[in-house]
């Protein structure tokens, strides 16, 4: 909820207010190599110390470098910083994560991943699930190999990446059309997806209760 309130007020503060946007454009144009390895890191830094989130972020970011450069220094960060959660979870576990993240919050993932988890199906996760704590999950409770939970991770988020990114700068920029067409299409396959996973994963539980 809180999350979602500070989507909404960056949405309606940027959305009322282009002041501060058109200062950061220029920034971003003085400085073309701090603003997006600024901007890379805190989507990266995010991701490790969850469950923060850049989330409101990513429309700002795809107004003052594009929506496509904004969605590609999203993936590699929030990229980077899965991985590194994964490695932590796996090789360091409960100890170690304990110092970082909730443990409570962490072990109600338990009952949704099983332990043979396949490539395609945190693809899937990785679709649904938007949010930080799914890469620690993943690294403590499954058994996929790095190698295949990164290239999984990076094909599964690599859309949404690009969706917020494109339908945040459609909104900002007040291009409502195309902000409309991108909703309804990231409901469409986020609710498709979520139903095939509870359907055809075997996990345990309610998916509903961590989406």
């Amino acid at each position: 909820m809180l999350v979602l309130l500070a989507y909404l007020g960056a949405f309606l503060l940027f959305y009322f207010w282009s002041a501060p946007i058109d200062y950061l454009k220029e920034l971003a144009q003085t400085n073309t190599f701090w603003g997006p390895l600024a901007f890379t890191f805190l989507a990266f830094l995010v991701v490790v110390v969850a469950p923060l989130t850049i989330m409101p972020l990513i429309p700002v970011a795809s107004v003052i470098f594009g929506p496509f450069l904004a969605g590609l220094y999203t993936i590699i960060g929030w990229f980077l910083g899965s991985v590194v959660d994964f490695i932590l979870a796996r090789e360091y576990g409960k100890p170690l994560l304990s110092k970082i993240i909730s443990l409570e919050s962490l072990e109600k993932y338990e009952d949704y991943i099983p332990r043979k988890m396949e490539f395609w199906w945190v693809v899937l996760l990785r679709v649904v699930v938007q949010v930080d704590l799914l890469s620690y999950a993943l690294g403590l409770f499954s058994r996929i190999s790095l190698w295949k939970y990164s290239l999984a991770t990076l094909v599964g988020m690599a859309p949404m990446a690009f969706v917020i990114s494109y339908a945040g700068a459609a909104l900002l920029e007040r291009n409502f059309q195309t902000f409309i067409i991108l909703a309804i299409i990231s409901i469409v396959l986020i609710s498709a997806l979520s139903y095939f996973y509870y359907k055809k994963s075997g996990a345990r539980g309610d998916i509903k209760k961590f989406l």
